[in-house]
């Protein structure tokens, strides 16, 4: 074995120049190479893969039922429910303006232009909605008397600030049948636990109001998510210690979890290859 080695080192010597030269290629050709490796920070592909898993997998990154991230705005010791309502504003503003790059939507908040979609469906729909309770007071609202009471405060509202928002529903239904439409839809409801306060969807104790954000991102893609995540978490913080112990708000949602895990086990990652390294230099040293 040594002759052959000692063989190699004679010609590689004699070709100096030669060698020198295909050593310059090779190295120059593995940076090339090294340069064309992109990088994939997916935590799924952490976990050994199975055929369920590969399933499941498939599943989630082909469903965004579970992409929301939810922001939960609290109510503190020292605030009032508008304080949740100016939160959740300038949080929204916030959102729009650093991280448009990675929000699709954002929802918990009933814009005029929602509830004016909302009432014109219920009024286009309008006899669906009514049962007889509703058409006996139809007719208790033609007579003169209650004509005359109608109109007049239809009138005192139109000529109030608010009738530039109403002017328009008091022309299609002045007897506002839509709004008895609408206290029906209400008794249909599931739970009473959430309802709109200055048109934000909040809990019925008002110390609480829940927005939902849709990422662009898939919650697989860690790399990107931890630069949005961060942003998130700048934002809250900010705004937070601007309200403090009047609001507070938190973030939960599947895009969170997988950045806070991913970090969790890069950093985990770096610290055994660390130790590993250092035992094994130290090994060899000592031997």
């Amino acid at each position: 074995m040594a002759k052959v080695f000692f063989h190699i080192y004679e010609f590689l010597h004699a070709k100096k120049a030669a060698f020198i030269g295909f050593l310059v290629l090779l190295v120059a050709l593995l940076i090339f190479l090294s340069l064309k490796l992109t990088f994939e920070e997916d935590i799924s592909k952490v976990i050994p893969q199975s055929e369920e898993s590969k399933t499941l997998n498939k599943i989630i990154d082909n469903t965004n039922f579970s992409d929301n991230i939810i922001l939960n705005i609290s109510l503190e010791k020292q605030g009032e429910p508008d304080d949740l309502s100016l939160f959740a504003s300038e949080i929204i503003d916030s959102l729009e303006t650093h991280c448009k790059d990675y929000i699709i939507k954002i929802q918990g908040k009933v814009s005029d232009k929602d509830m004016q979609k909302t009432m014109d469906f219920i009024y286009d729909n309008l006899p669906l909605f009514l049962d007889q309770k509703n058409y006996d007071y139809i007719n208790d609202q033609l007579s003169m008397d209650s004509i005359r009471s109608t109109v007049r405060n239809n009138y005192k509202t139109l000529i109030s600030p608010s009738g530039i928002i109403t002017k328009n529903m008091i022309r299609k239904d002045p007897f506002g049948l839509s709004f008895r439409a609408l206290k029906k839809l209400e008794d249909l409801k599931i739970s009473n636990d959430f309802k709109i306060h200055n048109g934000f969807l909040t809990t019925n104790n008002k110390k609480n109001i829940l927005l939902f954000i849709k990422p662009k991102l898939p919650v697989n893609e860690t790399d990107a998510n931890t630069v949005f995540v961060d942003k998130l978490y700048g934002i809250s913080n900010s705004l937070n210690n601007k309200y403090k112990d009047k609001v507070s708000s938190a973030y939960y949602g599947s895009t969170v979890i997988a950045v806070g895990n991913a970090n969790q086990i890069k950093t985990d990652i770096q610290y055994t290859v660390s130790i590993a390294m250092t035992v094994l230099l130290l090994l060899l040293i000592l031997f």
